[in-house]
């Protein structure tokens, strides 16, 4: 049952439970399985990464940990202030 489509990217928490159902899902030498991938796809689409080829699970491991890289980012950014994100970026706010 897939879940209802969201405006807002998946979750760190989302992203890791695939990663230990990728894990878990047999030999990493084995073809990738069909569903784990078109769940791969889709949280890659939702977070704005270009899908990679993943034709064994060995590979598909190591896509899913460059998405949940880019999950903990997307949180990290949606969790800082603006103020925040502007000191980082070098930049001070403007008194008014």
């Amino acid at each position: 049952m897939r879940p209802p489509a969201s405006t807002e990217p998946p979750t760190v928490a989302a992203v890791q439970r695939l990663c230990q159902r990728v894990r878990s899902a047999g030999s990493p030498n084995a073809a990738a399985r069909g569903p784990l991938v078109t769940e791969y796809r889709r949280l890659a689409t939702a977070l704005d990464v270009a899908p990679e080829d993943v034709p064994t699970g060995r590979d598909l491991q190591h896509a899913v940990v460059g998405l949940l890289r880019a999950a903990a980012a997307a949180e990290a950014a949606a969790a800082a202030t603006p103020a925040a994100r502007l000191r980082r970026a070098g930049m001070r706010r403007r008194p008014a």
